[in-house]
């Protein structure tokens, strides 16, 4: 589960819906923290967990609709939510179960999750050819062979991924070509194509020999999915000077950083400069339009847990009235952290192709002042309030990291919302973490010498 804030008090409480759901965004991002932790059982564990969700029969012949189908009933199907597989799952006995009731056309999730599992393969973390094997005989043993990875591949080949509407990263509104759906698909793809290039005979993550149909099929499916989604990346990415662009409405969106990093496609220096330039943007009287206060805001025109969210009697105790005075979007923890973990990197690789010549001594600075952002993201106190909307009680917790800070204009503070702690920012800060003290590192060493 991504977040638990349940409490037995005896007032009347309720739980983060974060405590009795998973979704394969969060699930990926932890599984990229704990191998970077040094955690790889763990690690291993969840992406072992995430394939099993997704190779489940009910699941898996959802992919194979698609892929049965023509292309234009395939994007028709996916627009409405027709036989789509999942990406939300409730949680049974410690397992992840399909979840009916959710909007699932999310790629920016699918991608997550072949990025993090091919990204396990490619670093020796897990056996795909074992797992995929293992499967096959105690989750479908009546099923054909073809890995649920391979459909997965030709299942984005059938939506047109380039060019299919989706929720994308905040699951509410569906936009057509999201800059974060199509770069996260595309670095998912070039993970599969280093894997399968590393792997020749297991094109079809089973073993086919190299000259099998099944091998040349799945060789121009990928190759297919990579060439569009690359050009309809350099769209909403471009490498000629402008911004880069979220969705035709939201042009400016904090979700973009997932590009940057952990789920970087292959970028040139133009496009990842129009992605930091969409980030840190500035409006007309010179403030940051994204990079706020305490945290960074998601985009324009947010009411999910917005300024005084609390106190407002609709909404279905979640969203804000945009209307009230000097309305402040809601702050979240997760991208500070991600953004860290980006420019530290940035100097990490600075120093392994050049050394001290060639250091980034500017991406060093970034990073510490995303790391001490981060370090003023942990809630300060135990604090409590009630939702005007249903009357319940809300407790959170000293020394965690919330989902995101409101705004309270009565009490003139930030305050964590009802999804505290949110596991998700826990692994984007976990990773930060580990990328910066391997920076710091790598700064000590070059400047004994």
């Amino acid at each position: 589960p991504a977040a638990d804030n349940s409490h037995q008090d005896g007032m009347s409480t309720r739980s983060s819906e974060y405590a009795e759901h998973a979704w394969t965004r969060d699930e990926s991002i932890v599984a990229i923290a704990l191998r970077r932790g040094g955690l790889e059982e763990a690690s291993a564990a969840v992406v072992e967990n995430l394939l099993g969700f997704y190779a489940d029969s009910a699941q898996r012949n959802r992919f194979v609709k698609y892929v049965l189908t023509d292309t234009a009933t395939a994007k028709e199907w996916y627009a409405k939510g027709i036989h789509i597989p999942h990406i939300k799952a409730k949680i049974e006995n410690g397992k992840m179960v399909p979840f009916e009731q959710w909007g699932h056309q999310q790629l920016d999730a699918m991608g997550m999750w072949l990025w993090t599992t091919f990204r396990s393969a490619n670093v020796g973390l897990v056996d795909l050819h074992e797992l995929n094997e293992r499967f096959a005989s105690e989750i479908n043993p009546n099923e054909a062979n073809d890995s649920v990875l391979g459909l997965a591949i030709k299942f984005l080949n059938r939506i047109e991924y380039w060019d299919q509407d989706d929720f994308g990263p905040w699951e509410d509104k569906m936009f057509r070509k999201r800059g974060t759906s199509v770069g996260i698909c595309v670095a998912a793809l070039e993970k599969a194509q280093q894997f399968f290039e590393s792997h020749p005979h297991r094109y079809n993550a089973l073993p086919n020999g190299p000259d099998s149909e099944a091998h040349i099929y799945l060789k121009l499916e990928l190759e297919n999915a990579i060439f569009h989604g690359r050009r309809a990346l350099e769209e909403r990415v471009p490498k000629d000077g402008r911004l880069a662009v979220e969705n035709d409405r939201w042009q400016s969106d904090a979700a973009l950083t997932f590009l940057l990093y952990p789920f970087s496609p292959t970028l040139e220096p133009a496009q990842e400069s129009a992605l930091l330039r969409r980030i840190f943007e500035r409006d007309k009287s010179g403030q940051f339009c994204r990079i706020g206060e305490l945290g960074i805001s998601r985009r324009g025109e947010d009411d999910y847990v917005g300024q005084d969210y609390i106190y407002n009697p609709g909404g279905n105790g979640i969203f804000a009235d945009m209307n009230t005075p000097g309305y402040k979007p809601a702050e979240w923890t997760l991208f500070d952290g991600l953004l860290c973990g980006y420019f530290a990197r940035r100097y990490i690789n600075s120093v392994r192709e050049g050394g001290l010549p060639k250091e980034d001594t500017l991406s060093l600075l970034y990073a510490k002042r995303f790391f001490r952002r981060m370090a003023s993201q942990f809630t300060k106190e135990d604090d409590q309030f009630t939702l005007a909307a249903d009357g319940t009680t809300i407790s959170t917790n000293k020394g965690v990291i919330p989902e995101a800070f409101f705004w309270d204009s009565k009490e003139e503070r930030w305050r964590a919302n009802h999804n505290t702690p949110l596991l998700m920012a826990n692994a984007a800060h976990a990773l930060a973490l580990e990328r910066m003290v391997h920076a710091l590192a790598m700064h000590e060493a070059l400047h004994r010498r």
